[in-house]
């Protein structure tokens, strides 16, 4: 009977302490989780809704992308690379929050929504599969 208490013990203390847990699991794939919002999404058009990045570029870009020899058929949101290089992830008790520091953030954030920050569903899977065997090695260790 007293093993079973410490168990329950136990799985009470990795209930409570779990939000903490997979952010600091979460915290050295921070270069992954910008990955994949870059490179699977902005790099295909498309948000952390999965929708495309609206409002599409305006011709005077789309000729100056031309001559760049980029993508003129989506907004991909980079032109020389300072946005993306930018990125960085917010890590809180309870979540984690990408952002960029580029001196452009704000205006690209006001014009085509905040969901060009974080992951699609799809993505946020990836991650959750990144951390899934440190996590069960954990919750194995203290049980």
């Amino acid at each position: 009977m007293e093993i079973i208490k410490d168990k329950i013990k136990a799985l009470s203390v990795v209930q409570r302490d779990l939000d903490q847990l997979v952010i600091d699991l979460l915290k050295p794939y921070e270069p992954e989780i910008i990955d994949l919002n870059i490179e699977e999404q902005l790099q295909r058009g498309i948000d952390a809704t999965g929708q495309p990045i609206t409002p599409g570029y305006r011709p005077l870009t789309i000729s100056i992308k031309r001559q760049k020899g980029q993508p003129t058929n989506r907004v991909t949101l980079r032109d020389e690379g300072d946005f993306h290089e930018s990125f960085k992830v917010r890590f809180g008790p309870k979540f984690f929050a990408i952002y960029a520091t580029d001196e452009k953030a704000e205006k690209l954030e006001r014009k085509y929504g905040k969901d060009i920050f974080g992951l699609t569903d799809q993505n946020l899977q990836e991650v959750i599969e990144l951390l899934r065997p440190e996590l069960e090695e954990h919750i194995r260790k203290k049980l």
